[in-house]
């Protein structure tokens, strides 16, 4: 702990001009002239010395000028002819100052030079002046200020052993802080620390919350309001009122876990799974005891994650499993319910006769469309590399065109292909046609008046050095249908993501399609993207670039 030097140096010098003049100016018998001269320039020089020292920054200077102070105090004490019962007491301020500033070292010089100054008087030859009292007053109060720097040398060396602590702890505690402000800020969760007198700390995934926090580097007064976003319950369903949203029920220091709100935009909303703990200052947790009313509560502490993903992958897997188990069942029933009838058929009219193979046609189309969706599973589940050949687009998309035909034609919608009579390329034609009967089934089922349009056409790079490719292709499917929304036009490449039009309509289908479609078309080194708008329609634009030269 280094006090200023000042702060010792001015009450020490004060202290030792005010009694050798003082006692001049009472009596001007009581020290010779010389004596109050070196008096004065020592304690003069002292001063220039700590000036300049301190400027100079000298390590000495906090032992020069103590002693130079202790010398001065010779000039007082050793000529006064014991007229000045107090001489002595002036060395107790620079003795005392370095036994507190200067450790072991500085006390052993203070009483060294305090005993050096009190036997100045016999050194000088003035002992003749001193009675028996006078001497015995001399050694106590030698005895007492040595006392007295000892004492202030043991209290410094606590303070400063307290200091050393103290900095050690501030240090450990900058570096908790750092660590915990850096765990703070990189956390995906949202954290806010609700503190007393309305203070508030958190991080920026807080704000997300939409209760008017801003973050702060440090915690300032905020206002905790109700959630701008429309707030409800697990159920996705029930509206919670403003008091019972999670971060208010904080705000009011309750305690809770594992709490379930959904919040965020209505297109969008996000599932917050809350908890708050009370933040208690408990003196006796050290010791290890429990909480207990008498506790101090200080604050709370808010925490929320996102669950959406996980609740999400939840709901998506157990409408898997009842929309599997639909869409295989109900081809098979169809497929024995055909086989039966055709069963029947061949007892009544033979073997070559009537409507069996009618009632083939319909085992073939339900065992196609059983065969497709555990194809569409596997695609997505364990992708293949595709073996490309020569193949003409146009002619796949045709086909493709020509299948769904029949049931445009029964919506009624139109189907138009459009471009090249022949645009021979290198690709995978099983895997072009799957991707072509995925996107044309969606479009023919979002669709309820207009048409579907299929383009062909070659692919042109915009950068041509960017990537040297061959015969590269692209064909749009386009309809005039429902379109989707911003959200579901984020998700409709995922896997089991099937659109709340087609839940609401009950429309068949595993969700799978325009995953499986997205997975053959990388297969081949292309892409697929989705353009839409709600009321006007969608178009998929697949491409792929083709071998390089």
């Amino acid at each position: 702990m280094r006090i200023p030097i000042w702060v010792w140096f001015a009450p020490s010098a004060a202290f030792i001009v005010f009694t050798g003049v003082g006692s001049t100016l009472v009596d001007p018998t009581t020290l010779p002239s010389w004596a109050v001269a070196g008096m004065l320039a020592t304690v003069a020089g002292s001063g220039a010395v700590a000036v300049v020292g301190e400027r100079a920054q000298w390590r000495a200077t906090r032992w020069v000028v103590p002693l130079v102070l202790l010398a001065s105090t010779a000039f007082v004490h050793g000529s006064d002819g014991a007229s000045i019962g107090s001489s002595f007491l002036v060395t107790g301020m620079p003795a005392g100052w370095m036994g507190f500033e200067l450790g072991g070292r500085g006390a052993a010089a203070a009483i060294a030079a305090m005993w050096a100054v009190a036997s100045t008087p016999y050194v000088a030859g003035q002992a003749y002046t001193r009675d028996r009292l006078q001497r015995w007053d001399d050694v106590v109060a030698l005895v007492g200020l040595t006392t007295m720097v000892l004492l202030t040398w043991y209290a410094g060396r606590i303070l400063r052993r307290a200091e050393t602590e103290l900095v050690a702890r501030g240090r450990r505690l900058e570096h908790e802080v750092a660590t915990t402000r850096a765990v703070f800020d990189s956390v995906d969760a949202a954290i806010v620390v609700l503190l007393p007198d309305d203070h508030v700390l958190l991080n920026a995934p807080a704000t997300a919350l939409g209760h008017g926090l801003e973050v702060r580097p440090e915690p300032a007064q905020q206002d905790v309001v109700p959630s701008t976003w429309e707030v409800v319950g697990a159920d996705g369903v029930t509206v919670a009122a403003p008091a019972d949203q999670a971060l208010l029920r904080a705000r009011r220091g309750e305690e809770f876990t594992g709490l379930v709100q959904w919040t965020g935009p209505h297109d969008d909303r996000r599932a917050m799974v809350c908890s708050a703990r009370r933040i208690v200052r408990d003196d006796d947790a050290s010791d290890g005891a429990a909480h207990d009313a008498a506790d101090e509560v200080v604050g709370t502490v808010f925490v929320a994650w996102d669950a959406t993903d996980a609740l999400d992958a939840a709901r998506v897997r157990d409408e898997f499993l009842g929309t599997i188990t639909h869409e295989l069942r109900t081809p098979l029933t169809a497929i024995l319910g055909y086989l039966d009838l055709h069963h029947e058929l061949e007892q009544e009219q033979g073997r070559d006769g009537g409507d069996a193979p009618t009632y083939l046609d319909g085992v073939r189309r339900n065992v196609r469309a059983l065969a497709d969706h555990i194809e569409d599973l596997l695609v997505t589940a364990q992708p293949a590399e595709l073996r490309t050949a020569e193949v003409d687009v146009v002619a796949v998309a045709r086909a493709a065109v020509d299948a769904a035909s029949a049931r445009a034609c029964a919506a009624g919608l139109t189907l138009s292909l459009e471009g090249p009579e022949s645009l021979p390329t290198v690709a995978h034609a099983d895997a072009l046609r799957q991707v072509l009967d995925h996107l044309l089934d969606n479009a023919v089922a979002s669709t309820r008046s207009g048409g579907v349009t299929v383009e062909v056409s070659p692919w042109s790079p915009a950068f041509a050095s960017d990537r040297p490719c061959g015969r590269g292709f692209t064909v749009a499917v386009t309809d005039t249908g429902i379109g989707l929304s911003e959200h579901e036009l984020s998700r409709v490449f995922d896997r089991f993501y099937r659109t709340e039009a087609s839940v609401r309509s009950v429309s068949p289908g595993l969700g799978m399609g325009l995953a499986a479609a997205k997975q053959l078309v990388a297969a081949q080194g292309g892409t697929i993207t989705a353009q839409s708008t709600p009321g006007q329609g969608s178009r998929f634009l697949v491409t792929i670039p083709g071998p390089r030269d």
